[in-house]
C-alpha cells in the first residue's frame, strides 16, 4: 500500500488522504465482493509485465515487438486499461538501469548497458579482446554498422540517424525499436541484453536497425512489412535464414493460401520470404524499389505492381506465378536453382493429393484469398493416354493457374491452364514419362482479399495425344534412305510430329525431319504419313520412333520399331 499510495507520514503512519483513499478501495473491494466484481488490479507495474501485457502473455509468432507497438500505437485509445498502461511503460516511460554504463560509437550512436553483479538488466561483462568494450555490447555495434551499410549505402534507404541503443531484459523478446518524438531526440533500440551469443545479438541489432530505417522511410510502410524488411536483413547479412527463420518461413508457406496481403504478423514476417525472392529472381534493385513504393503510402498490392514494372518489367500477376512454383521447389523438392537455402526449409504443404484417376472425381480444396495460392498433388499411376485437369473458381475472383510436369527423368515442365472470365479452366497433357503433376492455383485479385473456394477433378484421356494404327519403317528398293510411314487413328490437340531415330551400335538418337510433320488428322478420322530418312546408311542398325507433340510443346513418343527391307515388287 506504501508503494501504491505513497503518503505515509515520517512515522510510518497514514495521512488523511491516504487514509481516504484506503477507506474508498475497502468501499470498492466491498462492493465489487457483493457484486461479485474483482478488485481491479493495478498491472502492469514493470517493463516485462507491460511486454507480457502487449503480447497477450503468449508467445508472440516472432521475436520483435516492434509491429505490435506500431499497430496498438494507432489505436492505443479502443484497447484494455492493462495494454494502455503497458504502452505507458514501454513507450512512454523512461528506459533506465541500474549501475548504467554509456558508450558513444564516432557516428553518435549512443549504447547504453549495465553489466553490474546482481542488476536486473545485467549483460555479459566477458570482453575478450580486452579493449574495455564488452563483447555484447560490441557485437551489438556490428550488427549496427552491416545493417546501416546494407540498407542505407546499398539499399539508398533514408538514414535513421545516430540512434540511442538500451540492451536490458525484455522477457523472451530480441528487441524492439521506438521513434523519436517527446522527451526522445533519437529513436530508441531496445534490444535483449542476454542473446544466446555474439550473432545473435548483432542479429538483433540488425533486425532493430531495419525498422528504424523503415521508419525513417516515412509512415507509409506497414508494419508488417517493415517486419518482412527486418527478416531479409538478416537473412542477407547471414547468407541464409537461421533456424528460427526456417521455421518461420516454413510455416508461412503452408499458409500462403491465406494471401500475400495478410495481416497476421507472423505471416507478414514470412513475407521476407518474398523479399529474398525478389532479390534472387530479379535482383537487389528490386528490393530496393519495393520497399521505397511500399513507403510511398498506396496500397501494397499497387505499390509492389509499380515497383515491379519499375525495376523488372513485368507485373505482379507474372511475379506472383513465379513465387509460386519458387514455393514448391523447396525442402527436399529443391533443385537447386530458385531459393538458394531452398533445403533449409520444410516440404512444400498441398491443400490435397490425387492418386490415381478416379472417373468423375471433383474435389473441394479450402478458400484462397486475394494473393494467395494453393498447390495439389497428383500422381496418376498411367503411363498412357493422357490426363485431364479441369479446374472451377469462384466467379467473383481472378484466377490462374499451372500444372507442373516432373517427368522419371527428373526434369520439370510448367504450363498454363488457361482459364476463361467464369473462372474455368481446363487442360490434358501426355501421361508418357510423367511421374507426377502439382496443380498450382492463385487467387490473383488484388481489391478484393475475400477467401474464396475452387474445385478440380482429374480423368484419364485415353488416345491423347493420338492413337497410333500403324508405324513402320522400310529400306527403299530404288532410293537410298528408310521410308518410315504411320498411321493415326485419332488426334487430339496434336501440331505436328517428329521423327526419332536411335543408332543401335552407337546409342546415337537424333531427329532426322528438319521441321515438324504437321498433324492434320483430327477425333474420329484415320490419317496417314510418311517421311523419308535420306541420311540413314543402307547397312545401318536403326530403330525409329513417333514423337506427337501438343499445342503446349509437350511429346508423347511410341515404342520404336526397326526398319525392315522392301518387299519385292
Amino acid at each position: 500500500m506504501r508503494a501504491a499510495l505513497g503518503n505515509f507520514d515520517r512515522h510510518g503512519r497514514l495521512g488523511a488522504l491516504g487514509l481516504s483513499v484506503c477507506l474508498i478501495a475497502g468501499a470498492w473491494t466491498a462492493a465489487s465482493a457483493k457484486s461479485g466484481e474483482p478488485f481491479p488490479e493495478i498491472k502492469p507495474a514493470t517493463r516485462v509485465e507491460a511486454i507480457a501485457a502487449l503480447t497477450g502473455g503468449d508467445a508472440l509468432p516472432i521475436r520483435c515487438l516492434t509491429p505490435r507497438l506500431q499497430s496498438l500505437g494507432t489505436d492505443a485509445f479502443g484497447a484494455p486499461a492493462p495494454v494502455r498502461r503497458a504502452l505507458e511503460l514501454v513507450v512512454g516511460g523512461a528506459m533506465t538501469l541500474s549501475g548504467e554504463r554509456r558508450w558513444t560509437a564516432p557516428d553518435g550512436t549512443v549504447v547504453r548497458f549495465t553489466a553490474g553483479s546482481g542488476t536486473f538488466d545485467r549483460i555479459d561483462p566477458v570482453d575478450r579482446d580486452a579493449d574495455g568494450l564488452p563483447d555484447i555490447v560490441r557485437e551489438t555495434l556490428r550488427g549496427m554498422k552491416e545493417a546501416e551499410t546494407l540498407l542505407v549505402e546499398h539499399l539508398g534507404l533514408p538514414s535513421p540517424g545516430p540512434v540511442e541503443i538500451v540492451l536490458a531484459d525484455l522477457g523472451g523478446l530480441e528487441g524492439y525499436t521506438l521513434p523519436a518524438g517527446g522527451p526522445r531526440e533519437r529513436r530508441l533500440l531496445v534490444l535483449t541484453a542476454s542473446p544466446a551469443d555474439g550473432a545473435s545479438a548483432a542479429r538483433a541489432a540488425a533486425h532493430q536497425f531495419a525498422h528504424a530505417a523503415a521508419q525513417a522511410s516515412g509512415p507509409g510502410l506497414d508494419p508488417g512489412w517493415a517486419e518482412a524488411l527486418a527478416e531479409w536483413v538478416v537473412i542477407h547479412l547471414d547468407g541464409g535464414p537461421t533456424p528460427e527463420q526456417a521455421a518461420l518461413f516454413s510455416a508461412r508457406l503452408r499458409r500462403l493460401p491465406e494471401g500475400l496481403l495478410s495481416n497476421d504478423i507472423g505471416l507478414a514476417a514470412g513475407n521476407g520470404l518474398w523479399l529474398s525472392f525478389l532479390e534472387e529472381a530479379y535482383g537487389f534493385a528490386s528490393v530496393r524499389l519495393a520497399v521505397e513504393d511500399l513507403a510511398s503510402g498506396d496500397s501494397p498490392a499497387v505499390a509492389l505492381e509499380r515497383a515491379l514494372r519499375r525495376g523488372a518489367g513485368l507485373g505482379l500477376e507474372s511475379a506472383f506465378r513465379d513465387f509460386h512454383l519458387w514455393s514448391v521447389l523447396v525442402g527436399d523438392r529443391s533443385d537447386g536453382r530458385h531459393f538458394s537455402f531452398a533445403e533449409r526449409l520444410t516440404a512444400p504443404a498441398y491443400a490435397s493429393r490425387a492418386d490415381g484417376m478416379p472417373e468423375l472425381s471433383v474435389q473441394a480444396d479450402p478458400p484462397v484469398a486475394g494473393l494467395g495460392l494453393a498447390s495439389v498433388y497428383i500422381r496418376p499411376g498411367e503411363t498412357r493416354g493422357g490426363i485431364t485437369v479441369l479446374f472451377e473458381g469462384e466467379i467473383s475472383g481472378r484466377w490462374s493457374a499451372d500444372l507442373v510436369l516432373s517427368t522419371r527423368d527428373g526434369s520439370l515442365r510448367r504450363v498454363v491452364v488457361p482459364i476463361n472470365d467464369e473462372g474455368r479452366g481446363e487442360i490434358t497433357v501426355p501421361l508418357d514419362g510423367l511421374e507426377e503433376a502439382l496443380l498450382l492455383v492463385r487467387n490473383v485479385s488484388i481489391d478484393d482479399d475475400r477467401p474464396l473456394r475452387y474445385t478440380w477433378s482429374v480423368h484419364r484421356e485415353r488416345d491423347f495425344p493420338y492413337s497410333l494404327g500403324s508405324l513402320e519403317a522400310t529400306f527403299g528398293r530404288e532410293n537410298p534412305g528408310v521410308i518410315v510411314a504411320w498411321e493415326t487413328l485419332s488426334e487430339i490437340r496434336l501440331v505436328g510430329f517428329n521423327i526419332v531415330r536411335t543408332d543401335e551400335e552407337t546409342d546415337e538418337t537424333v531427329r532426322i525431319n528438319p521441321v515438324w510433320v504437321p498433324a492434320v488428322g483430327d477425333r474420329s478420322a484415320p490419317m496417314s504419313y510418311q517421311f523419308l530418312d535420306v541420311t540413314a546408311a543402307p547397312d545401318g542398325r536403326y530403330l525409329y520412333r513417333l514423337e506427337g507433340i501438343t499445342h503446349e510443346g509437350l511429346t508423347s513418343v511410341s515404342d520404336a520399331v526397326a526398319p525392315v527391307p522392301a518387299l519385292p515388287r
